[in-house]
């Protein structure tokens, strides 16, 4: 999904009647708000436990990603791209937690550092068949293909994970998060 419309450029162009600016705000919104959200994703993994929090975030990406098929205003699909990446913004959060939670301290370093990369490398993996799907059929199906597959992993993760122990007790306090930050850049 974070890709994805980067493939299909002159199709939303031309369906969203946008300017090269206007579609430039889609990367934006999508990635102001996934940087933003992932402050908030580390209190509610502990919270509420990941699985209720990586399956909430499917579901968001699901949501946006219907709306940009079926949208038809540039605010539309710019509200799509904020639904998408906030639903995107748990699952690298979510996969530290999992690294953390589930892994010795000693192998902990790989399984995040695979979790990155395959984050990184997924999209251009992803690109190849996407672009493919794209050219067989049109913007709007192969975006339906991705909904499906979003909803066959939701489904997956659904059976898959196991049902954890969560942190009622876990707030998020602004002092608390300007000094997380702070630490982070000293």
């Amino acid at each position: 999904l974070r890709v994805a419309p980067g493939l299909v450029e002159p199709e939303l162009r031309s369906a969203f009647f946008m300017t090269a600016n206007d579609f430039s705000t889609l990367g934006s919104y999508f990635m102001f708000v996934y940087a933003i959200a992932q402050i908030p994703c580390g209190v509610l993994i502990d919270r509420l436990g990941v699985k209720r929090v990586v399956l909430t975030s499917i579901i968001l990406c699901l949501i946006g990603n219907g709306m940009l098929i079926v949208g038809n205003s540039l605010w539309e699909a710019q509200i799509s791209r904020m639904f998408m990446g906030l639903g995107s913004a748990c699952a690298y959060v979510g996969c530290l937690k999992v690294a953390a939670d589930s892994f010795p301290s000693s192998t902990r370093g790989f399984f995040m550092g695979a979790a990155l990369t395959i984050g990184l490398f997924g999209p251009l993996i992803a690109a190849k068949p996407l672009v493919h799907l794209i050219e067989a059929e049109n913007w709007q199906y192969a975006f339906k293909v991705l909904s499906a597959v979003g909803v066959i992993l939701w489904f997956c993760l659904v059976i898959v994970m196991p049902k954890e122990d969560v942190n009622r007790g876990a707030t998020l306090k602004w002092s608390e998060i300007t000094q997380s930050i702070a630490m982070v850049f000293k």
